[in-house]
């Protein structure tokens, strides 16, 4: 992400992976997931705290588990950590795009598999939500990936898939400059990593900076 906003002034717009009940997610007591990462090395927090009544109290009160298609734009939200957690010398600024996933992992607790097709339908409404609120808003570069591919269990090559398919609507065609993906693989058999690797197609280029055959701008994995 650091990176990322180094590469020119422009309007960068981040993908939180959200809690959809708790602003910020667990980095208050130290839990460690890409939203914490962000509540912890930027003013991302006080911006979600201004949305209680209308995204996290609806939430929690439905106790559902699919959550709402509901997406957060904070605007050049300021980041003045690094990934080692000291500070930057000057704060860089980009957008937070927040967004719950389904939990497919208490969906599927409570109803097996048989809404594997629910869940996804439900997960490209919010990926195709935020992608438009990305370009309404003008966004040139967008940061995505995982989403929802941790504690939430949905599964990484359903959601690489989807994000290509989304990405490449005719809405989106030339609204980005390009797409990132950072993505944080622990598993030890890298499923992650290999699912954005194989729905970018990066099996079958050497080229550090695919371009996708269908998107019209580059899509990178980071």
């Amino acid at each position: 992400g650091e990176g990322a906003t180094k590469r020119g002034r422009k309007n960068i717009a981040v993908l939180n992976f959200a809690s959809g009940r708790n602003p910020g997610g667990g980095f208050q007591n130290g839990a460690q997931a890409q939203e914490e990462s962000l509540a912890r090395s930027s003013g991302l927090f006080p911006c979600l705290l201004t949305q209680e009544d209308t995204f996290y109290i609806p939430h929690r009160n439905s106790q559902s588990p699919f959550y709402s298609s509901s997406v957060i734009f904070s605007p050049r939200v300021p980041f003045f950590k690094k990934d080692d957690g000291s500070l930057l010398d000057t704060p860089v600024y980009a957008s937070v795009l927040t967004s719950a996933a389904v939990n497919a992992g208490v969906v599927r607790k409570r109803n097996g598999n048989k809404m594997d097709a629910k869940i996804m339908e439900e997960n490209k409404k919010r990926m195709m939500l935020a992608l438009k609120v990305a370009a309404l808003k003008g966004q040139e570069v967008l940061i995505l990936g995982a989403f929802g591919c941790g504690v939430f269990k949905n599964s990484p090559d359903e959601i690489a898939k989807t994000w290509m398919t989304c990405l490449a609507n005719p809405m989106f065609e030339g609204r980005f400059q390009r797409v990132c993906f950072a993505v944080c693989d622990t598993t030890k058999d890298r499923r992650v990593l290999r699912a954005f690797d194989w729905a970018m197609d990066r099996n079958k280029t050497k080229s550090r900076w695919p371009q996708h055959r269908r998107t019209g701008f580059p899509v990178v994995h980071v």
